[in-house]
């Protein structure tokens, strides 16, 4: 595709509102809509909760949206999204993170609120999909969505303050945790008995909260008062448990990536056969969701690192890549959209194939990828260094 014309953005400016209108009827021509309502906040949050369904169709087409505001707008392909100016990526409206349920996949967008995709998950299911959209705006637009997570079987976000980007007069979230829960109106939030003994009243903030390789959770504070720019480290065994005193360098290597050698079979196929792409001398890991895993889990995927445990003291060059372990199947995105997917059916019955996902404008990368049934769901990013533009998603049947 052709380089975006960035130079159109004062018309934009001047007609944003035609341009709009023009996006909406696209969305409506895609998707057949359903209930809409909004409720109020859970608990007393300031704002409201937003809830619109959709139908998408299956066609021989890939099907592009944009996120925004009011939810996921089509267009007809990434370069005629909408010149948003860029953003730094703590505030961008974007998809950060993906988890897998049954029948669903809830992508969770920054600055707003939950996606789901719903739909058939046997092996050649391409039929519609329903998609519903949670948003609570009015709150998540001061934070930033840091992990995605699956809480009891709910699809559920930490929220922070970033320090950087985010206006310090914003209000420290007492509860950070948000849950989508069926039944409930809009989202719920959790009192979790491992941030209780954060020391909120203390002058004490949450800002990173980590599922570590090894099944614990981590949790990163600071203090935003006395002896302001004070760090304090928390670990459990889960998140239902009172966190214990821990430390920085426990932190860090919780967030190192898996061996290999951990991975489902299906997806150690899939990375081993995308060496010759990686390269041999180019550091890679591999960000991967499943129904296994309560949040995306992170595996070397390079022979160097594979081979070291360990991806050097430079991380500046290192290729993200996105993958999905499921039964059987092993699937990995490169951010150009070559796709590399495995299958495991026993001894010299395994097979891996390559394909390419629609390309994208200049600039443009694909960020995450997750399957239902034998339909691709792959979210994209317009990116300029640490910030980012348009943003959305493309579904492929």
């Amino acid at each position: 595709m052709k380089r975006r014309d960035r130079s159109i953005s004062l018309l934009v400016s001047l007609f944003g509102a035609p341009l709009c209108l023009i996006g909406a009827l696209l969305f409506l021509d895609s998707c057949t809509p359903g209930a809409q309502k909004k409720v109020s906040s859970p608990q007393g949050a300031p704002g409201q909760s937003e809830q619109r369904g959709f139908s998408l169709t299956p066609g021989p087409d890939p099907r592009w949206f944009e996120v925004g505001t009011n939810g996921p707008v089509a267009i007809s392909s990434p370069d005629q999204a909408s010149l948003v100016p860029f953003t730094p990526w703590p505030l961008a409206r974007r998809i950060v993170g993906m988890v897998v349920q049954d029948d669903r996949i809830a992508a969770s967008v920054n600055q707003e609120g939950f996606l789901t995709f719903q739909g058939g998950t046997e092996a050649g299911d391409t039929g519609p999909l329903r998609l519903t959209w949670v948003s609570e705006g009015a709150v998540w637009s001061h934070y930033s969505v840091g992990t995605v997570f699956s809480y009891l079987g709910n699809p559920s976000v930490f929220l922070y303050r970033d320090h950087f980007f985010t206006d310090p007069t914003v209000p420290v979230l007492r509860y950070p945790v948000r849950s989508l829960v069926p039944g409930a109106p809009g989202l719920k939030t959790l009192d979790l008995a491992f941030l209780r003994g954060l020391g909120t009243a203390e002058g004490w903030e949450a800002d990173s909260l980590v599922a570590g390789s090894d099944g614990r959770w981590f949790l990163r504070s600071g203090r935003t008062v006395k002896n302001a720019g004070e760090r304090r480290f928390l670990v459990a065994p889960s998140l239902d448990s009172p966190g214990i005193e821990t430390n920085q360098g426990a932190f860090r290597n919780a967030q190192l990536p898996c061996p290999l050698s951990q991975a489902p079979e299906a997806l150690q196929l899939a990375i081993v056969s995308a060496y010759d792409i990686i390269g041999p001398n180019r550091r890679a890991v591999a960000m991967v969701i499943g129904k296994n895993y309560d949040s995306a889990r992170s595996f070397f995927a390079d022979p160097q690192s594979n081979a070291s445990g360990s991806l050097g003291t430079s991380t500046e060059n290192i290729l993200q890549l996105w993958g999905v372990a499921d039964k059987n199947v092993g699937f990995l995105l490169f951010p150009d959209g070559v796709c590399v997917k495995a299958e495991t059916h026993g001894k010299d019955r395994d097979s891996a194939e390559r394909f390419t996902l629609p390309s994208l404008p200049q600039n443009f990368v694909y960020t995450g990828v997750a399957i239902l049934g034998e339909r691709i769901i792959a979210s994209w990013e317009e990116q300029d260094s640490w910030a980012v533009g348009a943003a959305g998603f493309v579904v492929i049947f």
